[in-house]
């Protein structure tokens, strides 16, 4: 563990002596976090586990309590583990209360979720109360009017066919329109209750998929462009930000799919700066205006117009995950800021600690989910690129992938890409190369993904 840094002293002043409960991950991808958490002075914590995962289980061995969670897309993970938090079985009640008697402990789970507390333990990270206020489109056109960015046309029409025909021929301006279903309707996940229409058959199957999920749709103007985003904290000094990454964002029809994230695409310098003020903006802008504390990002596609923001997300992106190699207390952090324990923390000094490791050492977090389960716990398949291709390899080749493929939770399986430092180069879009690798995890085992498109590239 990096040691003698002002935010590991704070993580360990807020976790030491205090029991912690994990949630929602297979047990095996938490032996690192349950390392951690022992390193910083917190009890062993109590695991709830959506299964055993692939590796081994943390030792020495820790409480925990195996559930089954809804695996087929970010959205049923969410739902699922909303539904566990809401009502968990008795037996899981009974073993909680076993690890943590007097109710004190706190709880982790990592997923989008809006529930406050479980079995009246407080959830330290889940999405804040202001996320229902800035999912309100009015009040996300303040926002970002507040902080000088114009967005592409959009109206807000009633799911009805006519009206949402309309709209798309109104801002249709070459590349589609985006439909957004009413945050209102339910929790939106990985752009999953998004769809992107660019002809009259992806009208039709939207139109329909509006009628069953939502009472209105914004409907706006699609641009072209990669997808990023960009990490942020704010403190009670001011806002910390990190540098762009590249949001792995696939089309497939009019449905987008989210697999992850990847820190070789570089921006031009003067899109770097533009976009990292426009994060302390908004960063001081939640604060100002919500009294907000903690992470939170901003993605969007970055074109030859500049950056579009399709979202503001309080809580830490994806690319947070990929900095666990250099900072494996950093998922911890967030409990610290929501509650108030940052106050010896300068947003210049975290910006300086957590900023240097993301220029020099670049890397990705890619998995897609697929309702096909593997025939065994986990196959795997090494991969090499080539000039714009990937492959497999082949006699006694270094490899510079591989393809996992393994179960997950009651009804799904995910397909994740390691991708080593030669896979992509420096200030490349790795989208290209991820979406022939799930090509060959297709091929080879019949795992159902389909045809990847990069979301942000012309048609």
């Amino acid at each position: 563990m990096k040691e003698s840094t002002e935010l590991l002293g704070a993580v360990r002043r807020f976790y030491r002596g205090r029991k912690v409960v994990l949630v929602g991950q297979p047990l095996s991808q938490y032996t690192r976090q349950i390392e951690t958490l022992r390193e910083v002075g917190a009890h062993s914590p109590f695991v709830v586990a959506s299964g055993p995962g692939p590796g081994p289980a943390p030792e020495p061995h820790v409480d925990h309590f195996m559930v089954r969670l809804s695996t087929g897309s970010h959205t049923d993970v969410s739902r699922s583990t909303e539904e566990l938090l809401g009502d968990p079985p008795a037996a899981l009640r009974a073993a909680l209360d076993a690890y943590d008697p007097d109710g004190t402990a706190i709880v982790l789970c990592e997923a989008n979720i809006m529930t406050r507390t479980f079995c009246g333990r407080p959830i330290a990270d889940a999405q804040p109360d202001v996320l229902a206020r800035i999912a309100d489109w009015d009040e996300e056109d303040r926002l970002w009017t507040s902080v000088g960015v114009r967005r592409p046309p959009a109206s807000v029409v009633r799911a009805e066919a006519g009206e949402l025909t309309g709209a798309h021929e109104r801002h249709d301006l070459g590349h589609g329109t985006l439909w957004r279903a009413d945050p209102r309707a339910g929790m939106h996940v990985a752009m999953e209750q998004t769809r992107l229409v660019r002809d009259g058959t992806d009208v039709a199957r939207a139109v329909r998929w509006a009628r069953d999920h939502a009472e209105r749709i914004q409907v706006s103007s699609f641009v072209t462009g990669i997808p990023v985003a960009v990490n942020g904290f704010v403190l009670a000094d001011g806002t910390a930000v990190l540098r762009p990454y590249e949001e792995l964002l696939f089309r497939q029809g009019e449905h987008l799919r989210f697999a992850g994230c990847s820190t070789h695409f570089d921006p031009s310098l003067a899109d770097r700066d533009r976009l990292r003020r426009l994060t302390a903006e908004v960063g001081a802008h939640l604060s100002r205006t919500f009294g907000f504390r903690g992470a939170f990002h901003v993605s969007g596609l970055l074109g030859s117009a500049g950056f579009v923001p399709h979202a503001l997300v309080p809580r830490a992106g994806a690319a947070m995950g990929l900095m666990t190699r250099f900072y494996p207390w950093l998922p911890l952090i967030q409990a610290v800021l929501v509650h108030g324990a940052d106050d010896a923390l300068l947003a210049g000094d975290v910006e300086g600690e957590l900023l240097p490791p993301l220029e020099t050492q670049r890397c990705a977090a890619i998995a897609i989910h697929t309702p096909v389960k593997p025939d065994q716990d986990v196959r795997t398949l090494w991969l090499i690129r080539g000039e714009r291709t990937v492959r497999v390899v082949r006699g006694g080749e270094h490899s510079d992938a591989c393809l996992v493929h393994s179960g997950a939770g009651k009804d799904g399986a995910l397909v994740a890409l390691i991708a080593g430092p030669a896979f992509a180069g420096v200030g490349e879009s790795v989208a290209p190369l991820v979406s022939k690798a799930f090509a060959l995890a297709d091929e080879r085992w019949g795992t159902g993904i389909g045809v990847l498109t990069p979301a942000g590239l012309s048609r």
